[in-house]
């Protein structure tokens, strides 16, 4: 699905992201939901204490992405692709 998909735009954004996500997703998932993504990188932040978890985690993502944060939340069933 072309249209329903968003392509990282920077291999060091990828690596961002990647670092989010639990190691046994990081070896077995070429695509994610969001929403997946967002709720597992914010679980990760909020494991070390960061504060503001999801909002970091969104900015984060949007950055690597290339995309606005809005994004997220119109359509949260989109997948990316690394």
């Amino acid at each position: 699905m072309a249209g329903n998909s968003v392509r990282a735009a920077s291999s060091s954004g990828i690596t961002c992201i990647l670092a989010l996500l639990p190691p046994a997703t990081r070896l077995s998932t070429a695509m994610t939901a969001i929403r997946s993504v967002l709720a597992q990188g914010t679980q990760r932040l909020v494991q070390a204490d960061i504060p503001g978890a999801r909002f970091r985690c969104s900015v984060l993502l949007a950055h690597a992405l290339g995309v606005e944060r809005s994004i997220f939340y119109a359509y949260p069933e989109r997948e990316i692709s690394f």
